[in-house]
């Protein structure tokens, strides 16, 4: 071997095993992780309300989606707002409380040039003279990204553009979100929404973690990937007069409570009970998605099941002819008054079916029917 060919710097499997190592550090627990964070979404989504949201809960350490934040210093670079914008959307998010002191403004930025200058060396400067740096926030990525390099290829270019950014994140130990748009057919084409984040998989390549906002069939979802911490999917809804976002709870649950709501509705209102074919028709729901849910919904209780492969709600004169096991009075879920419940409405379920199903949901025309689930109707940020 030549005397000057260089050494790689080892460690042996066992030595490895026997190294203790700190748990991974959030700056918002299981959401924003110490180290580099995409956050994409389409425009007029809401990440920029949802930035400042985190922001606000850090600098103030208060909650963001319902996670109490590590409090420390904040910046946010609102390199796409003014301060006039600012002070109006700090005002909605505050209400009455007061501006927190460490969390600071700024809306320009110069671009990223490397490890240390530009954009990198001005967040250590602030981060030097700040009380306790913990985010950095970067809305949005495009306005500090450096021309692109013809000669690189597309995937370098993209990794170069984030790896100065997550080694300043590591060096600092402080977190770092960056804020980019996802394609077009975010969350539409049944595609993972992480791989829609705008770029090559480059851009991402070297975070730490990746964050995705996006509109579902059920309302807003937050999809969280990362390499050191759980995969997350966050149902979530806005409050316009707050400028904030609020979580629901897991996206799977809330998913499969906003299905079971959409069926019962329409079997509510059908004059006679529904096959899964005709549930479908009715809420616009997958044929597939409808079966599953119904034969769960049988087995809770909540509907009934004709040898006709039908299915109606419980307690109207139409009984069901298949035999199936007593509704548990105790179930509080299905049933919070025993043989009281009237959660199925006042018409003591279904009517013999007379040919053509009644007019679909009233939410499917525009008006919500009361959620006896709880859930809330997502409404769209403002832009």
């Amino acid at each position: 071997m030549a005397a000057n060919a260089p050494r790689l710097i080892l460690i042996s499997a066992r030595d490895l095993g026997r190294r203790a190592f700190p748990p991974t550090a959030f700056v918002v627990p299981g959401i924003v992780p110490v180290g580099l964070t995409i956050l994409a979404g389409r425009p007029k989504v809401g990440k920029s309300w949802a930035a400042l949201g985190m922001a606000v809960a850090v600098a103030s350490g208060g909650t963001f989606l319902g996670r109490k934040a590590s409090k420390g210093a904040a910046l946010y670079l609102a390199l796409e707002d003014n301060d006039a914008r600012l002070q109006r959307r700090q005002a909605l998010v505050l209400g009455d409380g007061e501006p927190p002191e460490n969390l600071h403004f700024a809306t320009t930025c110069p671009p990223l040039d490397g490890d240390r200058a530009g954009a990198v060396a001005a967040i250590r400067a602030w981060a030097a003279d700040a009380d306790r740096p913990l985010l950095v926030v970067i809305d949005v990525l495009q306005r500090i990204r450096p021309p692109a390099d013809r000669s690189a290829r597309l995937y370098a270019d993209d990794y170069g553009v984030t790896l100065p950014l997550k080694r300043l994140a590591d060096e600092l130990g402080i977190a770092v979100v960056v804020i980019t748009h996802t394609r077009k057919s975010s969350g539409e084409d049944g595609a993972d929404p992480i791989d829609q984040v705008s770029g090559t998989l480059g851009l991402t390549g070297a975070a730490d973690h990746i964050m995705v906002l996006d509109r579902g069939a059920h309302g807003y979802l937050l999809h969280c990937r990362g390499r050191d911490a759980e995969e997350l999917d966050l149902a979530l809804s806005f409050d316009p007069a707050r400028g904030t976002w609020d979580a629901l709870g897991d996206a799977a649950d809330v998913g499969r409570s906003e299905t079971r709501l959409l069926i019962l509705n329409a079997l509510r209102r059908a004059p006679g009970p529904l096959s899964p074919a005709d549930v479908a028709a009715e809420t616009g729901l997958a044929a597939g998605t409808v079966r599953v849910r119904l034969r769960a919904m049988l087995g809770n209780g909540d509907v009934i099941q004709t040898t006709r492969g039908t299915y109606g709600l419980p307690g109207g004169p139409i009984l069901s002819d298949i035999p199936t096991a007593p509704r548990n009075k105790h179930n509080t879920r299905n049933n919070d008054q025993g043989d009281g419940d009237n959660s199925y409405g006042s018409d003591g379920g279904v009517m013999k079916a007379g040919g053509r199903h009644a007019p679909r949901a009233a939410h499917l025309n525009g008006t919500r029917v009361p959620d006896h689930d709880g859930i809330a109707v997502p409404r769209a940020p403002p832009s």
